[in-house]
């Protein structure tokens, strides 16, 4: 999905946006690539799967370092990105948070923004010949 949705420079390098530890927004390039061990982990699960794996890692991460801060467990991307920013200690570890969260919350943006789902099902009548579903009769 990352690879179909995200522009890319040479189809693995782009730019992503997080906070720096002084709270202010940076920019940063990264690539898609197989020293990546949380990319290697993810790249072929679903985008639900995904943002749930991303979750589960980050609050293990936060119970083995409670003391970095007030919240113990991330609930949503927002809650893992505002906690990232009290991470200055732990450079490496935030940058790859940040990194697949970004690319977690560009992807489902432009899968809203596409409207895949009702693309997917407009596909879904065309090759099987049936309404499968009701919302499909909104696109006409």
């Amino acid at each position: 999905m990352a690879y179909d949705l995200i522009e890319t420079k040479d189809g693995k390098t782009f730019t992503y946006e997080f906070t720096g530890p002084d709270g202010s927004p940076s920019k940063k390039e990264a690539r898609f690539e197989e020293k990546d061990p949380m990319f290697t982990q993810i790249r072929h699960l679903h985008m639900k799967d995904t943002i749930d794996k991303l979750m589960a890692d980050f609050n293990k991460f936060c119970q083995d370092n409670i003391n970095f801060t007030d919240k113990s467990k991330a609930t949503s991307l927002n809650d893992m990105r505002d906690m990232m920013a009290a991470l200055p200690e732990f450079t490496e570890t935030r940058s790859q948070f940040a990194l697949h969260i970004n690319i977690a919350e560009r992807c489902m943006e432009k899968f809203k923004d596409k409207k895949l789902t009702e693309l997917g099902l407009l596909e879904q009548v065309v090759c099987a010949g049936a309404l499968i579903d009701t919302r499909i009769a909104r696109l006409g």
